[in-house]
C-alpha cells in the first residue's frame, strides 16, 4: 500500500463576462465550478478539482477546464492561458507559481496522486475586450 498525495496545479484563464453580471460574482462561481481550495483549507464539493470528483491518477485537460468554466452563469467565453503541475505539499501555500508559466493541454499525475487546485495558484482574469 502506498500513500496518496495531492498534486497541485496552477491555472490562469481569461474569460468574457456576459452583460449584466458582476466580475466578482462570476469569479466566485468559476472558483466553485473548478473546486478551488480556498486559503481556509475547506475544499468545496462538486467542482472539477474537488476530491469527490477526482480519482487517483486521473489527468486533467485544458479543454475540460474550459468546458466547466463555459458552463458557469455569466461566462461568455473562456481560454486557459496557463496550466501545469506545481508540485505536492502538505501546505499548498508553500508552492510558488513559476515566473514563466506553461500551458499544457493535459496535466498527468501518477497513480498515487490526485490533482488539486489551490485558490492562490488560480488566476482568473476577466477580459475587457470582445470574444475570442
Amino acid at each position: 500500500v502506498q500513500a496518496a498525495s495531492l498534486l497541485y496545479v496552477y491555472l490562469n484563464l481569461t474569460f468574457g463576462i456576459t452583460k449584466g453580471n458582476q466580475p466578482s460574482d462570476v469569479v466566485a462561481a468559476i472558483a466553485a465550478a473548478l473546486g478551488a481550495v480556498p486559503a481556509s483549507g475547506t475544499a468545496p464539493s462538486g467542482g472539477l478539482f474537488s476530491l469527490d470528483q477526482r480519482q487517483l491518477g486521473e489527468p486533467e485537460y485544458a479543454s475540460r477546464i474550459e468546458g466547466a468554466v463555459q458552463n458557469v452563469k455569466g461566462v461568455d467565453w473562456v481560454e486557459v492561458t496557463a496550466l501545469d503541475q506545481l508540485g505536492c505539499a502538505d501546505d499548498p501555500s508553500t508552492l510558488v507559481v513559476p515566473a514563466t508559466t506553461n500551458r499544457v493541454d493535459q496535466v498527468p499525475c501518477a497513480p498515487n496522486q490526485v490533482l488539486a487546485l489551490y485558490a492562490a495558484q488560480f488566476n482568473p482574469s476577466p477580459s475587457t475586450g470582445g470574444s475570442v
